[in-house]
């Protein structure tokens, strides 16, 4: 029986990315670079994921393709949401609505509000929790002062 790497994947992918850049076909690179991004932030391995939908953007950019452009700003908010840096989580969600909104895109205008209803409701336990561990906390020491 032959062990097949996890890894397998991105080389192949790897090489579909320099295969299209050789042949000049940016958006087929691009939706290469998206997928290897892809590929990268489900091994949990989110600077190459970073660094592959960063260059998806770039070449989206270029291209001056909106479409691209909206799915690489909603990958990275989603890289950026699972590293825990929430405010450029949403910075880059909210350009992928923007930019879904202005090309009419109904179903990305859905991703970005569900993306951005995550991240919210990611930010607002986050500071529950925050307040409740300063409760917390501080009624402990309250309780050390009323006892002694």
């Amino acid at each position: 029986m032959k062990i097949i790497s996890p890894f397998a994947p991105c080389v192949y992918q790897r090489d579909w990315v320099l295969f299209y850049r050789e042949m000049k076909d940016r958006v087929a690179e691009s939706d290469a670079a998206c997928g290897l991004g892809q590929v990268y932030q489900q091994m949990a391995d989110y600077s190459t994921a970073l660094r592959y939908h960063e260059a998806d953007l770039e070449t989206a950019e270029e291209l001056k393709l909106p479409i691209l452009q909206g799915r690489a700003c909603g990958n990275l908010g989603s890289v950026y949401e699972s590293l825990g840096n929430l405010q450029a989580a949403i910075k880059y969600q909210e350009q992928h609505l923007s930019i879904a909104a202005q090309t009419n895109d109904q179903l990305a205008k859905t991703v970005a509000y569900s993306s951005l209803g995550e991240i919210h409701t990611h930010t607002w336990l986050v500071s529950k929790l925050n307040f409740s561990n300063s409760f917390y906390l501080l009624g402990g020491i309250q309780d050390v002062f009323i006892t002694q």
